[in-house]
């Protein structure tokens, strides 16, 4: 069955998804950005603990034990979320761990999630829209976010929409369902070309190179 993960849904361009979806192939080096966010997760679920969190971990990432799904006309959603929390009034709140660098800490924290990185939101709600629908009770969202050059931690907790869950489906089936690589929806961004797998192969793609050092710093860990 074709399968939209939750990491995929929120990426701003449609072709991208559009080709994993399709089981294109594509030549994958070594992500050592997504190993070491993952080696630090269980780590990172201690200091929450320890500020008085109580987690329910869902460790593995891709292979965790956890795994919800959502079927829709073409395809389905599907999603490994990190972890449920609660502390005091705070309950049920569904969150995903991001593990940064500097710049993209600072960045994140200051724009927040909603505005500086909608693709975490999406995929945040993505989980929602999972668990509500499995019977999970789900009252907040959250990204937590850690600091790899300092060990700074931050928690960003917003609202579950569900205008944005529909909205995210609509868009996945029209992917799920297009016989070719669409060219509506897709904001060929520089970054996002850049962070593509399948640039080399798309015909669309605006990879530059002339983007900074500085920028392509900005990777940061993403898991389903």
């Amino acid at each position: 069955m074709k399968t939209i993960r939750a990491s995929s849904a929120g990426y701003p361009c449609n072709r991208k998804i559009w080709y994993e979806v399709n089981g294109y192939q594509c030549e994958q080096g070594e992500n050592r950005n997504y190993e070491v966010g993952t080696a630090l997760e269980p780590k990172i679920v201690e200091f929450l603990q320890r500020q008085g969190w109580a987690v329910d971990y869902n460790p593995g990432s891709q292979d965790a034990k956890i795994k919800l799904t959502y079927d829709l006309p073409g395809g389905q959603l599907e999603g490994h979320y990190d972890c449920f929390m609660s502390k005091g009034e705070m309950r049920n709140v569904l969150a995903d761990i991001k593990t940064m660098n500097e710049r993209a800490f600072r960045l994140w924290k200051q724009e927040g999630t909603l505005k500086g990185k909608p693709q975490y939101a999406d995929q945040v709600h993505v989980y929602a829209g999972l668990a509500l629908r499995a019977g999970y009770t789900v009252e907040h969202l959250a990204i937590v976010g850690f600091n790899k050059n300092n060990s700074e931690m931050y928690i960003d907790i917003f609202d579950y929409d569900p205008a944005r869950f529909e909205a995210i489906c609509k868009r996945s089936q029209e992917i799920l369902n297009a016989e070719t690589a669409p060219v509506e929806g897709c904001k060929r961004e520089s970054w996002s070309c850049k962070y593509c797998d399948f640039a080399d192969m798309c015909e669309l793609s605006t990879v530059s190179n002339q983007m900074s050092e500085a920028v392509s710093d900005d990777v940061v860990q993403t898991t389903d």
